[in-house]
């Protein structure tokens, strides 16, 4: 319950009438709950901090019963377990505010929680951050990775999303939605080893089309000269013959800040269009 900051444990035996077994207060450790998980009986729930403090993750049995609280990153937007139920990884969104005058860092805690939910300790947490790739700016951008917030490094400009961990428990991936990229973690070494962009989506070609209005009654699939972005949210993986597969659910998501908005209408009179590669644009302009 993330606007309550608590978590709700539920029956729902009977699915037509929920009812409610007990109701856990995370208020005291931060302003609202992001994300939950369970393994092997134990419940880990992150709470966002305030001010862009970092938040914490919060430990319980299925019952509810608090056993400990460490710290993570700024935002710990999502949190899931190991395969084999040792280690807790969270994405750290480090969002920034309205006006750009704080941008933290986005970084990824790994926590060690094979002693069971009562024994957990700050020692037990690893914080990634992406500083090494700072000095790697112009290269990633070349490659294809949006960095473009105000005053931005790639560690600030990162904001992780979701995790998901290989079968092994070896390796990890984490989509890093605004930046339309994948992280990759080697879990061995705790080390970020690679950021990929994804690149584009021609529009235009077969089987990629799209409803491209939001201004327009009806469901009207067609091909655009247009190209997107995957920008992913959620993700998955399996494997198939020793090949692992990643499943991103490409939800996009524009950055719409008082200092920062890149939404912008293709029919805006401001959006100019070359009249000589969109000889159409009268068209491509209509609602």
């Amino acid at each position: 319950n993330s606007t309550a900051s608590k978590v709700e444990i539920l029956n729902f035996a009977n699915p037509s009438a929920i009812t409610s077994i007990l109701s856990v207060d995370l208020s005291s450790y931060g302003i609202g709950g992001t994300s939950i998980a369970c393994k092997n009986g134990i419940v880990a729930a992150t709470v966002e901090g305030a001010n862009y403090a970092n938040g914490k993750v919060v430990f319980m049995d299925t019952n509810g019963t608090i056993g400990s609280v460490v710290e993570a990153g700024v935002l710990p937007d999502m949190i899931t377990f190991s395969p084999d139920g040792t280690k807790v990884l969270i994405a750290n969104e480090g969002q920034p505010n309205s006006d750009y005058t704080i941008d933290p860092e986005g970084t990824i805690s790994i926590i060690n929680v094979s002693g069971g939910f009562n024994t957990v300790q700050q020692s037990d947490v690893t914080n990634l951050n992406f500083n090494a790739f700072d000095s790697q700016l112009v290269a990633l951008k070349a490659s294809g990775l949006r960095v473009f917030g105000v005053n931005a490094t790639v560690s600030k400009d990162v904001e992780p999303e979701y995790i998901t961990i290989a079968d092994d428990g070896l390796t990890a991936w984490v989509t890093l939605q605004e930046n339309n990229a994948v992280a990759t973690i080697n879990l061995v070494t705790n080390q970020i080893t690679a950021i990929t962009p994804l690149g584009l989506k021609d529009h235009n070609l077969p089987g990629n089309t799209l409803d491209a209005s939001d201004q327009f009654s009806e469901i009207f699939m067609s091909n655009w000269p247009v190209k997107g972005m995957y920008m992913p949210d959620a993700m998955a993986q399996y494997n198939v013959g020793g090949t692992t597969y990643l499943v991103t659910a490409n939800e996009g998501d524009a950055r719409d800040y008082s200092a920062l908005a890149e939404e912008v209408r293709v029919g805006s009179s401001a959006y100019v269009l070359d009249p000589t590669v969109f000889p159409n644009a009268n068209f491509l302009k209509k609602n």
